[in-house]
């Protein structure tokens, strides 16, 4: 059961933050270069959107994954999934229009934040929510203690995609925006309407 566990988080370590193509390929090159290796990355020149770099017969396939607001994402104009997890997922079970389906994860990854997913636990979507309660009354010392549970995903989303930061900025709480940065809040986050925090802030 535990060896079970480990190999069900191990398959999770697909996503690579922010790289660019070029240095997605060297890691595919570097992981082995085997058919049907992956990974997950941000995009950098779509902001909020996201890219499938596979490997297959010698060559790297870059697939740009869209973000359709509240966690729902497709490739190009494929099936939408609720969760960058049901994506990647789907894919591994067919090809699906990819060059061929995902096998193996490249190394060096980690899981997907919780908010790009179908299924947060429990406890992270309370902390959440009540991290956005907080940032909305503007108290800046419960927005402090609940940032210190190691539970907490600060890029929670609510049903309009904004995360902590975009509410703080939206309702004018400079103490509580201050708070956020200084727990490395994404200020690049966009919300279904493609808004980011500081946006939001003057509209």
């Amino acid at each position: 059961m535990i060896s079970d566990q480990a190999s069900q988080r191990k398959d999770m370590l697909w996503f690579h933050g922010k790289l660019s193509r070029d240095q997605a390929y060297r890691l595919l090159i570097e992981a082995g270069q085997q058919d049907g290796l992956f990974l997950v990355r941000e995009s950098t020149n779509a902001p909020g959107s996201f890219v499938l770099s596979l490997w297959n017969e010698h060559t790297a396939f870059h697939y740009q994954i869209r973000h359709h607001g509240h966690c729902h994402f497709s490739i190009d104009e494929g099936p939408l999934f609720a969760g960058l997890d049901t994506l990647v997922n789907y894919y591994r079970e067919q090809a699906g229009g990819l060059a061929t389906k995902l096998v193996r994860c490249c190394g060096g990854g980690r899981s997907p934040p919780p908010s790009l997913c179908q299924t947060q636990p429990s406890i992270t979507v309370e902390l959440g929510r009540n991290l956005h309660r907080a940032c909305e009354a503007g108290d800046d010392t419960e927005v402090h203690r609940v940032l210190q549970d190691p539970n907490i995903n600060i890029e929670f989303m609510n049903d309009e995609g904004a995360t902590s930061l975009h509410i703080a900025c939206k309702k004018g709480h400079e103490a509580v925006v201050w708070i956020l940065l200084e727990y490395n809040a994404n200020v690049n986050s966009r919300d279904n309407e493609g808004r980011t925090p500081l946006m939001v802030g003057i509209c």
